[in-house]
Formats: C-alpha cells, sequence, structure tokens
C-alpha cells in the first residue's frame, strides 16, 4: 500500500488458537479466501488464556498471502480478566534484562524472521495495570519496531498509557503514544464520526499517515449484514478519512452449517462479502 491511500486490514481466526497446526489444515474445510486484491495486511488472529497467548501464522497461509503481496502478521493477545487474563503476564511480557532490551522482543522479531512473516499484532486487553506498566509497554512496542527493522507492528486500542484498558474507540492523548511507538493502530469498534474525523487529523499532526489507522468494523457476528456508518469513513465529499479493519470475516465460512459447507458455497459468500451482491467491487 501506498502511503496517502487508505487501505484495508482483516483479524481472521483460521481456528481456534490450538487447532492451528503449523503445516495446515488437513482437510478442505478451511477459511480459503481468495479475495486478497482487497487487503493490505492480514492478522492471523489468536490466543487464549487456556490456549497460548502468542499465535504465528502458519506456513500455508503465509505463503497463499506472499504469494498475493499481502504482509501476515501474529498475535500477541493478553487477555481480558474476564477471559483468565493475568496482569502478571503483561509484566512479563514488558521485562527488560539487564542491559535494557525486551527480551521476548527479540524472540518475536526471532520467530517472524525464521518462519518468514512479517510482525506482530499486539492486544493488551488485561486491566488493572498502572502509568508505569503503560510505559514500559511503549518502550516495548517502540523496542520491537525499532529492533524489528522490516517488521510490521500494528497495536489495538485498548490498553492506554495510564496502563489501564479502556477503549479510546478513536487515536487521541490518552493512546497516542503507542500509536507513535508502531507502525499502525487498529481503532475499537464503536468509533464515530466527529472521533474518526479528528483521529485523521492528530495522526496528520504528529506526522504519520491518517491512513496508518484502521477503522475496526466487526462482522463476526453478522458478516455482510452488520450495520455500519460506512458515510464516516469515506464521506460524500470524497476521500477516505482513515483505513478499514475488518475483525473476523472468516464468518463467510463459520456461519455455514458443517454440513452445507462446500468450497462452492464458502467461494460464493465469500465472493459476496467482500464486493457485494452484484460481484462488481467498484
Amino acid at each position: 500500500a501506498r502511503a496517502g491511500q487508505a487501505r484495508v486490514s482483516a483479524l481472521a481466526a483460521f481456528d481456534h488458537t490450538a487447532g492451528n497446526p503449523a503445516q495446515g489444515s488437513a482437510t478442505a474445510d478451511y477459511y480459503a479466501l481468495t479475495q486478497w486484491a482487497y487487503l493490505d495486511e492480514l492478522v492471523f488472529w489468536g490466543g487464549s488464556s487456556a490456549e497460548g497467548l502468542i499465535l504465528a501464522p502458519n506456513a500455508p497461509v503465509v505463503d497463499a498471502a506472499h504469494r498475493n503481496g499481502v504482509p501476515v502478521l501474529g498475535t500477541v493477545f493478553l487477555p481480558p480478566a474476564a477471559y483468565g487474563g493475568q496482569l502478571a503476564w503483561t509484566r512479563d511480557l514488558v521485562r527488560r534484562a539487564a542491559d535494557g532490551s525486551f527480551p521476548i522482543a527479540d524472540k518475536l522479531i526471532a520467530v517472524a524472521r525464521a518462519y518468514g512473516f512479517d510482525g506482530w499484532f499486539l492486544n493488551a486487553e488485561t486491566g488493572g495495570g498502572d502509568a508505569a506498566l503503560g510505559a514500559a509497554m511503549r518502550d516495548f512496542v517502540g523496542y520491537l519496531r525499532k529492533h524489528g527493522e522490516g517488521l510490521r507492528v500494528t497495536w489495538y486500542d485498548a490498553m492506554t498509557e495510564a496502563g489501564s484498558v479502556d477503549w479510546q474507540n478513536a487515536l487521541n492523548d490518552r493512546n497516542a503514544a503507542f500509536f507513535r511507538a508502531s507502525d499502525s493502530m487498529f481503532l475499537n469498534f464503536n468509533w464515530t464520526r466527529s472521533g474518526l474525523a479528528a483521529s485523521g487529523k492528530l495522526a496528520e499532526r504528529l506526522g504519520r499517515d491518517r491512513y496508518e489507522l484502521w477503522a475496526g468494523v466487526d462482522v463476526e457476528s453478522n458478516g455482510w449484514d452488520t450495520r455500519v456508518d460506512w458515510d464516516s469513513v469515506v464521506p460524500a465529499a470524497g476521500g477516505h478519512v482513515t483505513s478499514f479493519g475488518f475483525y473476523r470475516p472468516e464468518w463467510t465460512w463459520t456461519s455455514l452449517p458443517k454440513d452445507k459447507r462446500s468450497p462452492a458455497e464458502f467461494h460464493a459468500r465469500d465472493d459476496r462479502f467482500w464486493t457485494g451482491p452484484s460481484l462488481d467491487p467498484s
């Protein structure tokens, strides 16, 4: 994607966290998307308190994405306490070595380079932190980006600089430090027209591209019937306000009853999701 152009991201769960074997699925019953032309970033979504907090994308998805020019990110997920998250895990992630380095950041960089994927999506949603933890996380993100040269770091709008989890649904002074430290930020889903407009302007005041902000759209439950204020992102006056980030577009596959799943049925639904019932993307 070129600077100055709106982009599209997808956060897709190809299976539950522990159900992602390194060499992929043994069957064709898989979210085998073909609409790569519309994607600028794919996040291999997962992570859970019971199955593991860090999920690297598997080889078939990385290969398919790269054949189509799409970067793929692994996920670091620190779950909400309601889902078993423990604040100790957040503190472990950002622990420094005696020389000031972040050992887990170094490992995340090494894993991405060894397995040929393109970076990490960071989702810190365990509440209860303080400003010291917020500052440590900011420094961790900046370190990961700086030392992982050539890799991408996308931050999810959850933890604030105060260290607490408080979704802003916008870029503002409570989370701007994380945006500055990362390559892009995925805004939580409850954004507003005025909030998106202010977010884009703030990004530019910070010397950044407004399209490094993804306006999150949660399609996990309702797919193409999800209610979205599209005019907030693409106003009638023209020009996108931010980029788009679709959460869980694998709905086109998971919402099919297992006894009705077939490659043809899935691809028809996936085509409709990305290009509309007319199948005309314009």
